[in-house]
């Protein structure tokens, strides 16, 4: 009896939840998924193995892309309409993005170009990390500057738009209309995050375990056949696993590669934040728009990431989603038109 009270109390899983549980008690922004990521961190450097989130990630994704589609409305539909030059500011922060990164990375770095520029475009984590399996490209350089990247958005933005805007992000108010769901609501919960995994299975699309929840839930919405909310406590959830998994990717990491490819990755993280903070600043002040909104939307993390911190935060998590997918699409298109152009500039010059 007393060892497995010993294992529960000194789980990773345990600790995680208790961080994630203080951090919100407190106060910090997204205390949830800010807790249990530095937990996970932590407890792996001393040896603790992380909870496999993996198995459970396509419903965690679902979830949150059925609390992205309970946010659209009418309104909001006008709104993406209205701000239709969002996106050129989007396309304007990732070109800004992949110029400086690269630039700084091959010139200032050394970096060799392949490499410069996979870590430059602020893609899937996963699909650009798979485009760095070629000869010549450094894996583990790819690797970690997205890993940080991803990590460091999600640490840092929410504490960025804090300060500038000395708001309150982690408790929801007692008015956010998160009531209690009854039978059929949660019948129609089910079903919406459901199909995304099903999807995700069935079609090997990361994207669409988000996407498709989102567009189903909206449309129930719409249609007005459900009007359910879903209570706060899923939206911490969300938050605990999401910080869960994000933190134990930081284990696949060997001490010798954090050395080695640390401060080059930091440099271009830091870059990437500056730019979305900056650009995000300016399309709202040109579209007269919410400037967080927008500084969430050009952020570099990952679309599930910054879509709980949309949703955590009260903000248009919708239109904060459909620019992060239309991101992560773009990158997807054009990087390998950048590989190969960089790779000839490459051929050309050894020539």
């Amino acid at each position: 009896m007393i060892s497995i009270f010993t294992t529960f109390f000194t789980s990773s899983f345990t600790i995680a939840v208790l961080a994630g549980w203080i951090f919100s008690y407190l106060g910090i922004p997204l205390g949830w998924l800010i807790g249990s990521l530095l937990a996970v961190v932590v407890t792996q450097a001393i040896g603790i193995k992380p909870l496999a989130c993996k198995p459970y990630l396509p419903y965690v994704r679902g979830a949150v892309g059925t609390l992205l589609g309970v946010t659209v409305t009418f309104e909001f539909i006008q709104l993406v309409i209205d701000s239709w030059a969002s996106i050129v500011f989007l396309l304007a922060a990732m070109a800004l993005t992949i110029l400086s990164g690269y630039y700084t990375l091959s010139r200032v770095f050394n970096v060799d170009r392949t490499t410069s520029l996979l870590c430059s475009i602020p893609g899937g984590m996963t699909e650009i990390s798979m485009l760095s399996e070629r000869p010549g490209c450094d894996q583990v350089q790819v690797a970690t500057t997205h890993l940080f990247r991803v990590g460091l958005a999600v640490l840092a933005m929410p504490l960025i738009v804090a300060s500038l805007y000395n708001i309150e992000i982690s408790k929801a108010p007692e008015d956010a209309g998160f009531g209690t769901m009854s039978f059929i609501d949660w019948l129609f919960f089910g079903f919406c995050v459901m199909s995304g995994a099903f999807f995700e299975k069935r079609f090997k699309l990361q994207a669409s375990v988000i996407l498709i929840p989102f567009c189903i839930t909206a449309l129930l919405h719409l249609s007005g056949i459900t009007e359910f909310e879903v209570p706060t406590y899923i939206v911490n959830i969300a938050q605990l696993l999401i910080g869960i998994n994000l933190g134990s990717k930081f284990g696949t990491l060997t001490r010798s590669a954090i050395k080695r490819v640390s401060f080059t990755s930091l440099v271009i993280v830091v870059i990437q934040i500056g730019i979305a903070v900056g650009l995000g600043l300016l399309a709202a002040i040109a579209l007269d728009r919410d400037p967080i909104t927008f500084i969430i939307s050009y952020s570099p993390g990952g679309l599930a990431e910054m879509s709980i911190i949309a949703v955590a935060m009260h903000l248009e998590a919708a239109f904060v989603a459909l620019n992060h997918l239309f991101r992560l699409t773009a990158a997807l298109l054009i990087t390998p038109v950048l590989l190969s152009i960089v790779s000839s500039d490459s051929s050309t010059n050894q020539r």
